[in-house]
């Protein structure tokens, strides 16, 4: 299959591991995003770096060091004024007028979360016409038997109880990721508009399967400082003058706010709204307590992923490291024009080896004992505790099979029913299945050594023909091959570990129950 990403003189395989989750819980979903994997729809895939022709790589921003830069300020002055008006910003400056002080302090600094809800209707109440006019005028009464005057109300001018609005209404509100007719809109307007697809391949169900279907629990728990942090997946919904005119499909996680996919009607297009909605999610991140914005993934010769790099600072996840990230600075992009494929951490290796060699000439890896100065082993890892991950503060929103009864992930078995063509994700762009996952050269696996020692056969599995769960082993195949032979059905599952975490094999259910599409 030609990658979508970039088109080369002859075709060229994107490598993806794809696998389609039921269910998926927000802390196991963290883990997984910090160890290169994404979603789309219930969509599950890990790109392989190394095989592909246009590597993806994982980055994020921390929202608490991010400065916005000239650009990206005016971009939000710009939306501002257009909301506001003239008229409004007048009369706001003559009623409610800054001090210096704080004239002084919006010149030289720029808080982000302040200006992008500036704008919002709800921080924009109507404004009297004019300043000093009273509702009321009163004259002296003629003719009072004491000979004092008695105030009397007289009629209000019109134009005196006149009020100033903003030129335009701009709502913002955090949905539930749900379809509905008014969301589809601005979707099939969207991938029409500005991605020029066909209408033949824009569907309310490819819709849904996109960016309805996800398999993320929401859920809402309290932190230690009171706070109320949400979790699962959302629709930031942007509306003008009453209009859903954008949408950010978001995975709120224990740590991170992971943009999904935007996409915006053509008639803001003058707006800059995709700079603005991603200013909005690094808003959140810091407002949410989230801290960390995850943009998705970046491909560095694809000039449409370029803008990621403007919101700063970025950080890039190693391929061969899960959870190492490796700061995008100039130095860094430099190492992506020379090579497509970058491992930070295996580049730290050789620089050590070569430091090592240098200093110990006839070094032998037996004088060691692992290999070239123990240096040039497949890496192995097991990672930490799920329950580890649980912010701080806030109550466990997942468990382990024995605490809540179900499990944090549940892998569907089936073949993905969604409309792919409709899908905006790279997964589609997958190995073919006859390739085994351990020949493939993807980076960041165990050794076959390691997978050989997996213990797989308490993994629970869900069937149409079991109403409850029970543990892999008990089906005829699981014997008739080993998690190393590349084809059978224990090799896939010791595929699938191998790539999510051997760690994770407590938080694992294989669910072959047919779904409704």
């Amino acid at each position: 299959m030609t990658c979508r990403h970039y088109t080369p003189s002859t075709d060229a395989v994107l490598g993806c591991r794809p696998s389609n989750a039921a269910k998926l819980g927000t802390i196991l979903y963290q883990i997984l995003l910090d160890r290169c994997w994404r979603r789309s729809g219930t969509l599950l895939y890990r790109p392989n770096q190394r095989k592909a022709c246009c590597p993806h790589y994982s980055i994020r921003l921390d929202a608490n060091a991010f400065h916005a830069s000239r650009d990206q300020r005016q971009a939000v002055n710009r939306f501002s004024r257009f909301i506001i008006g003239d008229e409004y910003a007048r009369v706001a400056a003559r009623v409610n007028p800054r001090s210096r002080a704080e004239t002084k302090r919006r010149d030289t600094t720029f808080d982000l979360v302040e200006r992008v809800h500036e704008a919002e209707s709800d921080n924009l109440p109507p404004l009297p016409s004019s300043r000093g006019h009273k509702a009321y005028k009163t004259q002296r009464a003629v003719g009072d038997n004491d000979g004092q005057a008695a105030s009397v109300p007289l009629p209000v001018e019109p134009e005196l109880t006149k009020t100033i609005e903003p030129a335009h209404r701009f709502v913002v509100t955090l949905e539930p990721d749900t379809y509905s007719d008014e969301k589809y809109e601005v979707f099939e307007n969207y991938q029409r508009m500005v991605h020029k697809e066909p209408p033949s391949k824009i569907s309310k169900r490819g819709f849904t399967n996109f960016l309805c279907n996800s398999p993320l629990r929401r859920e809402t728990f309290t932190e230690r400082s009171g706070r109320q942090k949400k979790l699962g997946s959302f629709h930031q919904c942007y509306r003008l003058d009453g209009r859903l005119v954008a949408i950010g499909v978001l995975d709120l996680l224990p740590d991170c706010v992971s943009a999904v996919y935007f996409l915006y009607h053509e008639s803001i297009h003058n707006l800059s709204p995709g700079k603005l909605g991603a200013l909005r999610e690094i808003a959140l991140a810091l407002e949410g307590g989230y801290r960390w914005w995850y943009s998705g993934y970046y491909i560095h010769n694809c000039p449409k992923m370029r803008y990621k790099i403007d919101f700063a600072p970025q950080y890039v996840l190693d391929p061969e490291l899960p959870s190492s990230w490796d700061l995008l600075d100039k130095e860094a992009l430099a190492k992506f024009d020379k090579q497509p494929y970058v491992s930070f951490s295996h580049e730290r290796v050789e620089e050590y080896k070569t430091k090592l060699l240098k200093q110990h000439p006839n070094g032998d890896s037996d004088n060691y004992g692992f290999g070239l100065f123990g240096l040039g082993k497949p890496l192995t890892f097991h990672g930490p505790a799920v329950e580890e991950h649980t912010p701080d503060g806030g109550d466990a929103v997942a468990g382990t099979r024995e605490e809540s009864g179900e499990p944090i992930a549940a892998l569907d078995g089936e073949a993905n029913n969604g409309d792919d063509d409709d899908s905006d994700s790279d997964a589609e762009n997958s190995d073919s299945p006859n390739v085994p996952l351990f020949t493939s050269n993807m980076p960041g696996l165990p050794s076959m050594a390691t997978v050989a020692r997996y213990h797989l056969d308490d993994i629970p599995i869900l069937t149409s023909l079991q109403p409850t769960m029970f543990p892999v082993h008990y089906l005829a195949v699981w014997d008739e091959g080993t998690v190393t032979d590349g084809t059978s059905f224990k090799n896939k599952v010791a595929e699938l570990v191998a790539m999510m975490g051997s760690d994770l094999i407590p938080q694992l259910c294989l669910d072959f129950r047919r779904h409704p599409s």
